[in-house]
């Protein structure tokens, strides 16, 4: 679904890419698809499966994206990381992100939860990965998500995309998009 939002032929920052998945996905398509990673391990995964030249991984902390700032990509992706950060952390997650995309696609679990197995089942799983991951989960959901995270930080929303317990925005800074 992240994928039809990107535009051809576009330059992209996929943070917190984990093994390259996504980036796989959009090098069919874009320019130039960047991807970092905090885990060592998962950006070598992602180097020994990639197979296209338009694809460039490296280890990176996502809260010091600041180091990007002269450089501009079509779009940024968070995916499914923010929900594990602290609170200051997404914080820094996401203005470094601004500074560096004119559009940025945010996914992750759509919160509050609205389904009583769905939200049994995903809290056992968020539990399973730790005591701060689970806090850190928490917080995500108790302070509304992604939505809450937009407007905290002067996103407009231009779509939103809902799948199940899932959802897509796709933003920018005063509606540029």
């Amino acid at each position: 679904k992240i994928a039809s939002e990107i535009a051809g032929g576009s330059d992209v920052l996929d943070v917190a890419c984990a093994t390259g998945g996504l980036s796989f996905i959009l090098a069919e398509k874009c320019e130039t698809v960047v991807g970092f990673d905090i885990s060592p391990k998962n950006i070598e995964t992602a180097k020994r499966k990639n197979r296209y030249k338009n694809i460039v991984f490296f280890v990176k902390d996502a809260a010091k994206l600041d180091l990007y700032e002269g450089e501009k990509f079509d779009y940024a992706i968070v995916s499914y990381v923010l929900h594990e950060m602290n609170p200051e952390t997404r914080i820094r997650v996401i203005e470094g992100t601004k500074k560096v995309a004119k559009t940025i696609i945010l996914a992750d679990y759509d919160a509050p939860y609205d389904k009583l197995f769905s939200k049994g089942f995903v809290h056992l799983v968020e539990f399973l990965a730790g005591k701060e991951h689970f806090r850190n989960f928490l917080h995500f959901n108790d302070t509304n998500g992604l939505r809450k995270i937009a407007l905290n930080h002067n996103l407009e929303i231009e779509k939103e995309i809902k799948f199940g317990q899932h959802l897509i925005l796709v933003a920018s800074e005063n509606g540029t998009v």
